[in-house]
C-alpha cells in the first residue's frame, strides 16, 4: 500500500510545517512540533478528509444532545462537570495527554448523559467512543487546551443560567 504524501497530512489543525509524519509499515508516526511526544496510529485512522467529516458530524450531534440535556442536568451533574474541567487543567499543566483526553470525553459524556432523546444520546456515545482513539492526538495541550477549558467554563455558566438551548448548541458546536 502506498502512503499518502506527507504534505497532505494535517493533524489537529496543524499543517505540514507543524507536524512531522513518518510511515512505518501500516502505522503513521505523528509528531506535533508544539509537543514533544510522538504517537503511533493506524494509517487508516488518519484519512484527513474522513476524519474532518466525522468530527463535523459529531459536533452537530453532540451539540444537539448537549442542548437537549441542558435543562435536565442536576446541580450534582454540573458540580461533577466543573470538577472534570478542573482536572483537565491539572492534566494540561502536567502535559498528560491521555488524562486530558479521557477527562475531555468524560466532561462531554456527562453533559449529554441527560439528553431526553435516548437514541441521540446512544449515537453520540458510540461516535465518541469510535473517535476517541484518534482524537487523543488532536486534542491540544497548549493554548488550544486552555481555550477548550475556558469554553467548558462558559458552557457550564450558560447551562446554569438557563440560557436558550439554541445558544448552548451554537457554543457547543463551535467548541
Amino acid at each position: 500500500t502506498e502512503n499518502p504524501p506527507e504534505a497532505d497530512v494535517t493533524v489537529g489543525g496543524c499543517g505540514p510545517d507543524e507536524v512531522g509524519v513518518g510511515w512505518v509499515a501500516d502505522l503513521v508516526i505523528v509528531n506535533k512540533s508544539s509537543e514533544p511526544a510522538s504517537y503511533l496510529l493506524p494509517v487508516s485512522a488518519l484519512d484527513a478528509a474522513s476524519f474532518v467529516q466525522a468530527l463535523e458530524t459529531f459536533a452537530v450531534l453532540e451539540s444537539a444532545a448537549t442542548a437537549q440535556a441542558a435543562g435536565h442536568l442536576t446541580s450534582d451533574d454540573l458540580d461533577a462537570a466543573k470538577a472534570l474541567n478542573a482536572a483537565m487543567t491539572e492534566a494540561l499543566d502536567n502535559l498528560d495527554r491521555p488524562a486530558y483526553a479521557a477527562l475531555h470525553d468524560q466532561f462531554h459524556a456527562l453533559l449529554t448523559s441527560r439528553c431526553p432523546n435516548s437514541h441521540l444520546e446512544r449515537v453520540v456515545s458510540n461516535e465518541r467512543d469510535r473517535l476517541q482513539r484518534v482524537r487523543v492526538v488532536t486534542l491540544s495541550l497548549g493554548a488550544g487546551g486552555r481555550r477548550e477549558i475556558d469554553e467548558h467554563g462558559r458552557l457550564l455558566a450558560m447551562i446554569e443560567s438557563g440560557v436558550a438551548a439554541d445558544e448552548i448548541e451554537d457554543l457547543c458546536r463551535a467548541h
